[in-house]
Formats: C-alpha cells, structure tokens, sequence
C-alpha cells in the first residue's frame, strides 16, 4: 500500500507534467464571454449531470480539507453506481439520490480514491457518520455478509 507522502508526490509530479496548454488559456482569454455562455447554457440543458459533478466535487473538497489524497471523476462514480444497479450497497435501497461513502473513513486514515467510495442512501451515509464497517455494523446491529460483487447487511438473530 503507498503512504500518503508518495501519492502526493505522484499527483504532484502529475500536475507539473500536464499544466494547462498555453494555446487553451490564450484562446480562453480571447473567448471569455463565448466561453462562459456556452458553460451556462450547458447546465442549463444538463441540470441532472451538473448536480452529480456537484456532488462529487463537494466530496472532493471536504476530503481535501480534512486532508485525505486522491479523487474520483463523475464517470468513475457513474460507473460504480451502474455496477451496484444505483442500489444503497448497504440497504439495498434503489435511489437517484446516491451519495459516495468511504468505506475507510478519511477522519481514520481512508483516500478519497474511487477504490474505497461505495454507492449509498443518503439515510445510511448519515447513520455510518466517520465510523468503520465493522462499528456501524454493530451500531446498526446488523450482520455484515460479503458477497461476490455485492455487500448485502441482514438483521442480526
């Protein structure tokens, strides 16, 4: 597993590899408002993509502040969500309103990277809070069962 320090060596060294072409700022600059129109008016046509990038980025800036490494782009979690039938991994809930949990939480040393974020119901994100798997289990009382692709939580006997 890599420490914290190399991942951000990797993502630094990443950053100063690929900056901004010069030609995309310049041509930014002398297209500013073309620019901007464009971007609203593609929200505007996109109302239900620019509230999952803003999902994700809101995750993604929490993460930072608290001082977790890594991210994950809006197709990587539209993907997890598919592979999950856009189901709560632990209430088995079908929603559109799926937030991204840490199954590591990032207050206990998890990454903000797309390996450790499940799908989940907004109820069962807020109920984990920071806790592991194992304490929300027994907070929950519920008995954990993992299966081949799918984490299934039944009622403890």
């Amino acid at each position: 597993m890599l420490d914290v320090d190399t991942v951000r060596g990797i993502e630094r060294r990443l950053r100063e590899l690929n900056p901004n072409p010069p030609f995309a700022t310049a041509w930014y600059g002398r297209n500013k408002a073309y620019a901007m129109a464009r971007v609203k008016r593609w929200g505007q046509q996109n109302k239900d993509k620019v509230r999952a990038y803003k999902k994700i980025v809101d995750a993604r800036n929490r993460a930072r502040r608290k001082g977790a490494v890594g991210s994950f782009t809006r197709v990587q979690w539209e993907i997890i969500k598919a592979d999950y039938n856009n189901k709560c991994v632990y209430c088995g809930r079908k929603t559109k309103k799926l937030t991204p949990d840490h199954i590591i939480p990032i207050s206990r040393g998890g990454m903000n990277y797309i390996f450790n974020i499940v799908p989940c119901c907004g109820y069962c994100n807020t109920s984990k809070n920071d806790r592991s798997l194992q304490d929300w289990k027994r907070f929950k009382g519920l008995q954990l069962t993992l299966g081949i692709d799918v984490l299934s939580l039944t009622k403890s006997t």
